[in-house]
């Protein structure tokens, strides 16, 4: 303990000793500080803040309600990291440069090969996107002109828009073209079906096959009756010698018979009978049933296909929750009371740090030293 007190009593002594060169030299460099930052630009600072929308606001089957899943509106730790990226991605920084004509503004030679490394290099420290505690992400731009700080950082949000929402809309993009492909696959498919439901129907005389069916099934049965007895009244009449019934009822015969035959015999005519439904029906109802089938599937996609158009028309933004820049009215930078402050701490220890050096090493002959290492 006394040993502490010696200690801080002989650091005391050397302070009190040297006090003239420690306050002279503190106050020089104090001098210097506040002369320095005076010649100091002022810089203001203009921030935007924004979270990152969830894919779902531009899914269509969230958005019309078709899955179960609901809407959610701000993003996660993927959606984040990708605007992130936006933010730092050189189209960007080429961005902001070209708008607000930067090797102008930070005055760079365009002339010097180094001019696109300095004007980022200038823009980098000047400009910062970072994620927030809040999940959210901040945007912050410093300038010497406070105006052209709040429009460059509005400007940079919605660059990132555009960037993010071009990620999101490449991705759609492949979904569309992989719609559009299907539904162009569906519909020749459809009318080849359709092509080939015509023929068969030409060839058979198949229109309507369970209407049909059923017309056979009812009229072919009627005249079968009407034959048979035209048959028994023939007979009848031929027994009993009846020269002009038999020859009515004969003629009746050979009618019922051809119309019979042409009702359940495919003569090769193309007209519809029973033999040509039972041949062409199987074939007809496949047909059939193909182009119902490719029709609704094709109406369906139609819809998800419209629904993915209407999203991707919709330029639904990649960002919410956007807390535009304003013109900020407080400086930013330099703080210069910290300056200061700072400038007399330091110079201070630097210089008690000196005195003590001194006055402990004062003593040993540099020169007597040297000579006795030669």
């Amino acid at each position: 303990m006394q040993d502490n007190d010696s200690n801080l009593l002989d650091v005391l002594k050397v302070i009190y000793k040297k006090r003239k060169f420690i306050i002279t030299t503190c106050a020089i460099i104090v001098l210097g500080t506040v002369v320095i930052s005076l010649f100091l630009p002022d810089y203001y600072k203009a921030t935007t803040s924004f979270y990152a929308a969830s894919p779902s606001l531009v899914d269509p089957n969230r958005v019309f309600a078709t899955s179960e899943a609901g809407i959610e509106y701000f993003g996660g730790d993927d959606e984040v990291n990708q605007i992130l990226s936006a933010a730092e991605s050189n189209v960007l920084m080429d961005h902001i440069i070209k708008t607000f004509d930067l090797y102008k503004v930070y005055d760079i030679d365009t002339t010097d090969i180094k001019a696109p490394f300095k004007v980022r290099k200038i823009l980098n420290k000047r400009y910062n996107v970072v994620k927030n505690a809040n999940d959210g992400i901040d945007v912050s731009v410093e300038d010497t002109d406070r105006e052209l700080a709040a429009r460059m950082a509005n400007e940079i949000r919605m660059k990132i828009d555009v960037i993010h929402s071009g990620f999101l809309r490449s991705s759609q993009e492949i979904v569309l073209n992989t719609h559009r492909y299907s539904l162009d696959e569906r519909r020749k498919n459809l009318q080849m079906f359709s092509d080939s439901l015509s023929k068969v129907r030409e060839k058979y005389q198949i229109y309507n096959a369970e209407a049909q069916s059923e017309f056979l099934a009812s009229f072919v049965p009627k005249v079968q009756a009407q034959l048979v007895g035209a048959k028994a009244k023939l007979q009848a009449f031929k027994i009993q010698g009846a020269t002009d019934s038999i020859r009515y009822y004969k003629a009746q015969e050979t009618y019922l018979q051809k119309q019979l035959t042409s009702l359940t015999k495919d003569d090769g005519s193309g007209k519809f009978n029973l033999e040509s439904l039972n041949k062409g029906m199987s074939l007809t109802t496949t047909l059939e049933t193909a182009v119902e089938e490719l029709s609704e599937e094709i109406s369906e996609q139609q819809e998800l296909f419209l629904r993915f158009k209407n999203i991707m028309d919709s330029q639904v933004s990649a960002l919410v929750g956007v807390q535009v820049a304003k013109v900020p009215v407080v400086k930013s930078r330099p703080k210069r009371s910290i300056l200061i402050a700072s400038a007399a701490i330091i110079s201070f220890l630097l210089c008690v740090f000196g005195a003590l050096l001194f006055e402990n090493y004062s003593h040993i002959s540099w020169k007597s030293i040297k000579e006795e290492q030669a």
